[in-house]
C-alpha cells in the first residue's frame, strides 16, 4: 500500500488518471483531510493552534511486484521531492478484497 499526503490542488486526481492510463491501476482512492505542516511558522496567539491546511490523502493498492515501480512513478509525477509537494510512504497491506470493474463502465472524463 502506498499512501501519499498531497496538496489540495488536483494532484491526486491527475495521479489517479495517470495510474489508470499508464499503469492500468484502478485500486486508488483520495480523501480530503486537514493538517498543519510541521515546518510551517506557527504565528498564533498563545494557547491557540495554527489554522489547518486542506490536503488530500491518496491511497494506492499495488502488488509486491508493482510496488517499487509505482512508488517511483508517483514520486516523479507528484514532484514529491519539491518543497510543499507532499510526502509518501509505502507499507505492507494487511488485507484487501480484489475487485475488477466491469468492462462496460464508461471511462471518466478528465480535463487538465
Amino acid at each position: 500500500m502506498i499512501v501519499c499526503m498531497l496538496p489540495d490542488d488536483g494532484t491526486d486526481i491527475k495521479i489517479m488518471h495517470q495510474l489508470r492510463k499508464e499503469k492500468d491501476l484502478t485500486r486508488a482512492e483520495s480523501i480530503a483531510c486537514r493538517g498543519v505542516h510541521n515546518l510551517q511558522a506557527a504565528k498564533t496567539r498563545l494557547g491557540k493552534l495554527p489554522e489547518p491546511t486542506l490536503y488530500r490523502t491518496l491511497t494506492i493498492i499495488v502488488t509486491d511486484a508493482e510496488a517499487d515501480d509505482v512508488f517511483d512513478f508517483i514520486y516523479e509525477k507528484a514532484q514529491i521531492g519539491q518543497p510543499g509537494r507532499g510526502a509518501m510512504v509505502q507499507t505492507t497491506l494487511l488485507c484487501a478484497t480484489r475487485h475488477v470493474m466491469p468492462d462496460d463502465v464508461p471511462e471518466e472524463e478528465y480535463k487538465t
